[in-house]
């Protein structure tokens, strides 16, 4: 199951972690804290599942909702992938489009300059850059150019826009008619309209920091990690006492307060085998 981590976005530590997200789990854990402490919180960033909204506008009032930019462009990757394996499958595995597409799937995801540095290709026999071959992938099929511009369209507005821009500039490059056909996109735009005012206040900047859940998507790969490890959980509240200790110290600190000098021992000789004659 899925474990729920509340986490303080500007002093980096766990607030609490709950054991999974149904919603009647969460409704009872919420209904502990008192009005006037939930009235307090003016932000709250999530992904883009449906009982965290239903929950989060009943009990935090004055929040402001955003939806996490790290699952917002997770969900367009995968649909990338989908879409890109699509196209590949119209080819034989022995034909340089199917290389091209299975070797280079980052193409399609980052831009590149034609100044870029040429390196040899074998399978070409000859010197191409990143760029050259990214433009040789665009060819491939004609809905690849239309779906890769939307893509760095997207991921560039979420890089580098503020948030006025990015209100200005969002059906724009979400609306577009060129990507409606595209059936592994279908879903990702639809997704994005549903959620837009809510992923346009992932925007927000506080204290200096876009609102993110950035912070605590390299917690949660080591959690998950723990989990496969250790196959499960068998003590959750143990589990939960122990992580928010672990992840909540304000300080590091070390046993040692002074490097241990290494003990000077004499070389040791050539290894010499005994010989033995029967």
């Amino acid at each position: 199951p899925y474990s729920v981590i509340l986490f303080d976005f500007l002093q980096h530590k766990i607030i609490d972690v709950i054991q999974d997200r149904k919603k009647s789990r969460l409704f009872s854990y919420f209904s502990t804290i008192h009005k006037k402490e939930r009235e307090k919180v003016k932000f709250f960033i999530m992904d883009m599942w449906q009982p965290y909204y239903d929950i989060v506008s009943m009990f935090f009032p004055n929040a402001i909702i955003a939806i996490d930019s790290f699952h917002v462009m997770q969900n367009l990757g995968r649909a990338m992938d989908s879409f890109r394996c699509r196209i590949m499958r119209y080819f034989s595995t022995s034909s340089d489009e199917y290389y091209l597409l299975k070797k280079f799937p980052f193409l399609l995801k980052e831009e590149f300059s034609p100044s870029s540095k040429k390196k040899m290709n074998y399978k070409f026999h000859m010197f191409l850059s990143l760029y050259d071959l990214q433009q040789m992938i665009l060819k491939i099929h004609p809905d690849i150019r239309p779906v890769f511009e939307f893509y760095i369209s997207y991921k560039n507005m979420n890089q580098f826009y503020s948030k006025e821009e990015a209100e200005d500039a969002f059906d724009s490059i979400v609306c577009r008619s060129s990507i409606a056909s595209i059936p592994e996109f279908q879903e990702g735009i639809s997704t994005l309209i549903h959620w837009k005012p809510f992923i346009l206040n992932s925007f927000i900047v506080v204290e200096g920091y876009r609102l993110s859940n950035g912070p605590i998507e390299g917690m949660n790969s080591q959690l998950k990690k723990l989990f496969i490890v250790g196959n499960g959980l068998s003590n959750f509240p143990r589990f939960r006492a122990r992580l928010m200790h672990y992840y909540n110290l304000s300080n590091s600190y070390s046993p040692v307060y002074q490097k241990v000098p290494k003990i000077k021992r004499a070389k040791r000789g050539s290894y010499k085998k005994n010989s033995h004659q029967i």
